[in-house]
This record gives structure tokens, C-alpha cells and sequence, in this order.
């Protein structure tokens, strides 16, 4: 079955290759939206798994226009009987964090926001985060490190990425399975621009190759 469901709503969501997604029904939830193809996915699937749950979708202000692209996305998708608060996090206010530099200032961040305003509000924090594909890319950028996301999953039973174990491939997958055409065109990956692709960090290496796994065509535009 591509689906099982094990309870009232609690859904397993198989992949192409016998690995499984996880979604857990909870009344009040937390999901890191960022404009890319992976935690949209994720919340085309929190929406099959949940039918009446109140959402906070915590955005980074970023220079790659994070913020305009997930406004973008959300008319994208049918949301059912959930409802959502968007939340900005200013990263000039929770990123200024002289420690740390990139991603971590950024995670810094948003854990800052989320754990003095909202983590007592929430049942469960999702994170659309991805583990690594499966041979070395070459990019001009460094590959994201998850070390720091997987520790705080161990350290915080609220915190849950349900696509840690699998990869690019498997969003990708997911998304054409379930045919999310817009939501690949709009979804926004390279972390170098605001519009459009590089072609040349990390990010845009991944996505090409998680379309080029498949020999599927990526009709994204961003």
C-alpha cells in the first residue's frame, strides 16, 4: 500500500524504495516553512494526517526571500479544516548572535523565537529537514550540516524531522506522486538569490540531483 493509515488520522506514507513517512495527528503544531520543496511536502502530508489543527508556520526574513515564496506556496495548497498563524522570524533581532556564523546563527536563531514565544503553545515541532543523498555532489558551497537539527531531536521530544532518514529523492518522489505541480514550480531552493537558480550551491545541486534520480524533468521556475 502507498498509504496505511494506523489510526484515526495518523498516516504512514511509503516511498519508492520501502522507506516510510510518519505523520502523527496532534491539535496544536509548529512546522519550520521556508519556502523550499521539503517542508512543503511535508505540509501537503501534516494536512492528509490532520483534519481540525491550529498551525504556526515560523518563516526566517532571509535575503532569499523566504517570506514571499511561502506566501506564494500557501495558496497552493488545500489546507482542509486546519488553520495557520504565520510567523516571521526577524533574524536582525533573533540571529544577532555574534557566536555563531550561516546556518547555525540562523537555527540560532529560530530556536530562540520559537522556544521563548511558542513552544509552550505547541504539541509538536516539525522541520522538513532532509538527510544526505546518496553519492558526493560538488558544489560551491558547502553540503548543510544537520549534526546540530539531529541533537536537538534527541534532546527534545517535541521536535520531530519525519524526513531526517531519507532524501532528496524521496521529497521529489513525494511531490510528483501526489501532484504537486505548483508546489515544485514555486518552491524556492537556491540559497544565493531570491529569484531563480544559481545552478551552483549546495542546495541547487541537491534539488537537480533529486529530479535527475528519477529522469524526472524539474518544471520549477525558482
Amino acid at each position: 500500500m502507498d498509504v496505511e493509515q494506523v489510526s484515526q488520522h495518523e498516516m504512514i506514507f511509503n516511498t519508492y524504495d520501502g522507506l516510510s513517512v510518519q505523520i502523527k495527528p496532534y491539535k496544536t503544531i509548529g512546522l519550520l516553512l521556508s519556502g523550499g520543496l521539503d517542508s512543503s511536502v511535508l505540509l501537503h502530508l501534516m494536512n492528509k494526517a490532520n483534519t481540525s489543527s491550529k498551525y504556526y508556520f515560523f518563516t526566517m526574513n532571509k535575503g532569499d526571500n523566504s517570506v514571499g515564496h511561502v506566501e506564494e506556496l500557501l495558496t497552493y495548497h488545500d489546507m482542509g479544516n486546519n488553520t495557520y498563524e504565520k510567523v516571521v522570524i526577524n533574524l536582525d533581532e533573533y540571529g544577532s548572535d555574534d557566536r555563531y556564523h550561516g546556518s547555525e546563527k540562523e537555527s540560532t536563531g529560530a530556536w530562540k523565537l520559537i522556544y521563548e514565544n511558542y513552544w509552550d503553545k505547541i504539541d509538536v515541532l516539525y522541520n522538513g529537514n532532509t538527510g544526505m543523498p546518496t553519492e558526493y555532489l560538488e558544489s560551491s558551497t558547502l553540503p548543510v550540516d544537520r549534526t546540530r537539527s539531529i541533537k536537538a531531536e534527541q534532546k527534545y521530544t517535541k521536535f520531530i524531522m519525519p524526513f531526517i532518514h531519507i532524501n532528496k529523492s524521496h521529497t521529489v518522489w513525494l511531490a510528483k506522486k501526489y501532484s504537486l505541480d505548483n508546489i515544485i514550480k514555486y518552491s524556492h531552493t537556491c540559497t544565493e538569490q531570491a529569484d531563480g537558480s544559481c545552478g551552483e550551491c549546495w542546495q541547487c545541486k541537491e534539488r537537480m540531483w533529486g529530479f535527475n534520480y528519477h529522469g524526472y524533468e524539474d518544471v520549477g521556475i525558482r
